[in-house]
């Protein structure tokens, strides 16, 4: 007797293939982001429905296209660690984020990249701790550092991202205000990539963290570094401190100091933060809604050695939706301080002592009015406008949390808050007028440091003679006006060879110096805070005429100028050590000088636009003027002679002469590339 089975599987067992397909289906679904992509679609179409059918049609393409090619070899250790690392990731979930993630050592790898037809011998690894940049096996996140001495977007090392880790554009825009406020900004810019051939899309170019980004901001090679929590769990050492720049084995003395000195004093910490910067990062946060950017681990700090002040630095925020009842309580600035210091462990004091500071609170309703009006100009620039096309071609719902960013400005321009501040900007500006002045007359020893306030304005009379001693200084954030006469000088000079020096630093209105006498002055050295000159102005507008610099004793200039507008006539620069002046990053007009003996550059232009004109040098070291890092500068009716090089064009600048005299020089022109992120200067 033969017996019919019956072929067909049971129902239930049917079903529960099914789910289970459906379940892992929707995890992977879910882990590779289309879960997020299809609900921010939703978002974005209900907000804007007519902006996001748009993006289906205006797409433009990058203007940058990098080619990578990669052996097989290593790519197979590059898929190697991504597996590894998404295990790592794995155990980290599954143990509860107890234990350290510890994937710090990731797999490094060399290739070849070709930029405008140019190669450039490269190497390349999978960055980040989260799943967005390694999740997704066809497009991972990279980071480069090229090797040879070529450079991209004027940096050796860099990020090349999934454009959605970064927000599309979200952070793109956040940065660009940041830049405005002159806080250190990270250029995030779309690139089109090829890997051995493969078409990958767009990425989004990222700075890292080094002396490039620093020199990009226009600041001086400093450190930049996070605080950490204090958890041991997670914590391989007891450091409070991540350095990020510079390497630890380039870290020198001075900044091994610096970093104990805060890691032995984190009570005090917040003492040297920089208040103005770190409003512009509390207006963005209520912009946005977002605090994410003030927990330790995502809030860096560049330390200004110019300022003695630590910079924060706003990487990338979360936003979120601001509510109805946000709407209905007015917007109530500080409850919301209040709510952030039970967060910030080591923002604590800084938060609850501004909390109760009127001042402080008064600064920060008008920087928010002037954020949103920095965010509006940046959404309506073209270069904002060219992003959005390219990032068209990648998602059509790339801006969906800048309408998230929209929608709170339209909240806040409902409130209360925004039209009774808006309508006292005037009048707060005014009161901040209101200064103070100091008078120095005859002779006056200085034996002990003096601060100039920001309200106060300091006046040297004509005659008058300031003799520093015992490493005394004098330090001006308000104003200076130095009122010497041709019949009755001022003079000014360190009289007991310690080290005494002037510096200026973020002052209102123009300084002016005249007919002043500077003798055996040194650079400004400080307890930590140490500057390269005996005289800087820093972010500050001076104008020094028929004045003298005589024989300074130490440092690397005698007249610092960073960041700053100025113009300098009929002064004479003499028996100088090294540098008679060094322009950073200013504009300016220096003419009718005189220079002779200096050590080393008379004149050393970096990132700065200025004219030279009717001026003599002779007896340079070095060279009479250096123009470097993208100066522009027109030097016209001057005489060099008895100096190892008259002018040198360097790091693409630009340097036009004319009518100028070279006369018994070793070199009179010198053009060349000195740092690899730049390129060869031009000299007409």
């Amino acid at each position: 007797m033969i017996r019919l089975y019956n072929n067909k599987l049971p129902n239930s067992l049917i079903a529960g293939f099914i789910i289970l397909f459906g379940i892992i289906a929707g995890i992977k679904f879910y882990l590779l982001g289309y879960t997020h992509h299809y609900k921010h679609f939703i978002e974005a179409f209900y907000f804007n429905p007519v902006e996001t059918f748009e993006n289906f049609l205006q797409t433009e393409s990058p203007k940058d296209t990098i080619h990578f090619f990669i052996s097989n070899k290593n790519q197979l250790k590059l898929s190697k660690d991504r597996e590894k690392r998404i295990g790592k990731v794995l155990d980290w979930l599954s143990n509860n984020r107890k234990t350290d993630i510890n994937i710090d050592n990731k797999e490094a790898v060399n290739c070849n990249m070709y930029f405008n037809k140019k190669k450039m011998r490269a190497e390349i690894k999978i960055p980040g701790l989260t799943w967005d940049h390694f999740l997704n096996p066809q497009k991972t996140s990279l980071r480069i550092k090229i090797k040879d001495n070529n450079s991209f977007k004027g940096t050796k090392q860099f990020n090349l991202l999934r454009p959605k880790t970064r927000g599309y554009l979200l952070n793109y825009v956040i940065n660009k205000i940041s830049k405005n406020f002159n806080i250190i900004s990270i250029d995030y810019i779309p690139i089109h990539v090829v890997i051995n051939g493969q078409d990958k899309g767009i990425y989004l170019f990222e700075d890292f963290f080094n002396k490039y980004l620093i020199e990009k901001n226009h600041k001086k090679d400093s450190l930049i570094f996070s605080l950490r929590t204090r958890n041991s769990e997670t914590q391989k050492d007891n450091n409070p401190i991540k350095v990020y720049h510079p390497n630890f084995d380039k870290i020198n003395q001075y900044q091994k100091t610096l970093i104990n000195n805060f890691e032995h004093n984190l009570e005090s910490f917040n003492t040297n933060i920089d208040e103005e910067k770190f409003i512009t990062l509390c207006a963005i946060g209520f912009l946005s809604n977002s605090w994410h950017q003030f927990y330790p681990t995502n809030l860096f700090y560049y330390y200004n050695p110019h300022t003695n002040l630590l910079e924060p630095i706003i990487r990338e925020v979360e936003p979120r939706e601001l509510t109805n009842n946000d709407l209905n309580s007015g917007f109530e600035i500080l409850k919301v301080l209040n709510a952030l210091t039970s967060d910030n462990t080591f923002l604590n004091s800084f938060l609850k002592e501004k909390s109760t500071d009127l001042q402080f609170i008064k600064k920060l309703e008008h920087k928010v009015i002037s954020v949103i009006n920095d965010y509006e100009n940046i959404r309506r620039s073209n270069e904002f406008f060219k992003y959005d096309l390219i990032f068209n071609r990648e998602s059509v719902v790339n801006s969906w949390l800048l309408n998230i960013l929209d929608k709170n400005i339209n909240i806040i321009k409902k409130t209360s808050f925004f039209h009774k501040t808006k309508n006292s900007m005037n009048h707060f500006s005014n009161s901040l007028d209101q200064v103070d002045t100091i008078w120095f007359q005859d002779n006056l020893i200085i034996d002990k440091t003096i601060i100039v306030n920001p309200n106060q304005v300091l006046i040297i009379n004509e005659g008058s003679e300031l003799k520093f001693q015992d490493n005394a200084d004098l330090i001006v954030y308000g104003n200076i006006q130095i009122n010497g006469t041709k019949p009755s000088p001022v003079s000014i000079a360190n009289v007991d060879n310690s080290s005494s020096s002037i510096i200026v630093i973020n002052t209102t209105g123009i300084n002016n110096i005249s007919h002043t006498n500077f003798h055996n002055l040194s650079n400004f050295d400080n307890d930590l805070l140490i500057n390269s000159s005996s005289l800087t102005f820093y972010e500050s507008i001076v104008e020094i005429k028929n004045s003298s610099f005589n024989k300074n004793r130490d440092g690397d200039d005698y007249l610092n100028i960073v960041r700053s507008s100025y113009f300098i006539n009929e002064c004479e620069f003499n028996k100088v050590i090294s540098d008679a002046i060094d322009i950073d990053f200013s504009n300016g007009i220096i003419k009718n000088c005189i220079f002779d003996k200096v050590g080393n550059d008379a004149i050393d232009f970096s990132g700065s636009y200025s004219q030279v004109s009717n001026t003599k040098f002779t007896n340079c070291g070095d060279k009479a003027i250096s123009c470097g890092e993208i100066s522009n500068i027109q030097i016209r009716d001057c005489k060099i002679s008895f100096s190892y090089f008259g002018v040198v064009s360097k790091d693409l600048s630009l340097v036009n002469i004319e009518n100028t005299f070279f006369s018994n020089n070793n070199f009179d022109f010198g053009i060349y590339k000195k740092k690899d992120e730049y390129g060869v200067g031009k000299l007409v």
